[in-house]
């Protein structure tokens, strides 16, 4: 008896995650999910060529440095703090690049 309920609970499971997926893919195509970004990241006209340079090179920094930090297939707390230290500083660059006060 535990054996049909926990199959037909595997298949329930099954059933919704490819529903969700089909949803998804569905609305993307009537273009519910709008193409908002320009060189992979970054909304038209909201930040100069340098500053997305600058913000794609912080990006591939972080990305790297949670790579190295997940090698041993553990994050400690130190490791935790820097890479939190990294996206914050990360996100003040993109605030001080959108809202600074040269034309645009």
């Amino acid at each position: 008896m535990k054996k049909i309920l926990f199959l037909g609970l595997i298949a329930t499971l099954f059933a919704f995650n490819a529903d969700a997926q089909t949803a998804r893919g569905e609305r993307f195509k009537r273009g519910e999910f709008k193409k908002e970004v320009k060189d992979g990241k970054f909304k038209d006209g909201k930040f100069k060529r340098g500053d997305r340079s600058k913000m794609s090179k912080k990006d591939r920094e972080y990305m790297a440095e949670k790579r190295k930090a997940m090698r041993d297939g553990k994050i400690t707390p130190r490791e935790r703090q820097k890479l939190a230290k990294m996206r914050k500083q990360g996100r003040h660059d993109k605030f001080r690049s959108k809202y600074n006060a040269r034309k645009k």
